[in-house]
């Protein structure tokens, strides 16, 4: 895929980008210390997983990067409905983070029909 075929994105997103970083490092550092808990990232619009500045022109991270960067999470759910994002968003965590590979579930699915069945399947305590 060309760079120049990922999603361009403006100040806003950049933004929000940058909040969920510095919320997923925060609540990282407050549930660390609680053994039993299970910690799971779901990302119902995932898209490529980067994309592109539209004041830089450069590549940034999207909230699947963000969040794996984290490291803090037991489980990913990256859920995205267009079929060449998904590959492209698979792509980025091979190349970018294999070592998370065993944890992350890429599903290329209508997040309306496979949400119930993720949270389903979540058992509380």
């Amino acid at each position: 895929m060309d760079f120049l075929d990922l999603d361009k994105v403006g100040k806003w997103t950049e933004a929000k980008l940058e909040i969920i970083e510095k919320y997923a490092k925060a609540y990282g550092i407050i549930m660390k210390p609680r053994k039993r808990f299970h910690a799971i990232y779901i990302d119902a619009f995932a898209s490529y997983g980067e994309h592109i500045s539209k004041d830089t022109e450069r590549i940034i991270e999207g909230s699947p990067q963000k969040a794996l960067k984290t490291g803090i999470f037991e489980e990913y759910y990256f859920i995205e409905l267009a079929p060449e994002k998904v590959k492209h968003l698979q792509d980025v965590v091979n190349r970018d983070f294999p070592e998370l590979k065993e944890k992350v579930h890429i599903m290329n699915q209508d997040c309306n029909e496979i949400l119930p069945k993720i949270l389903s399947g979540i058992k509380y305590e």
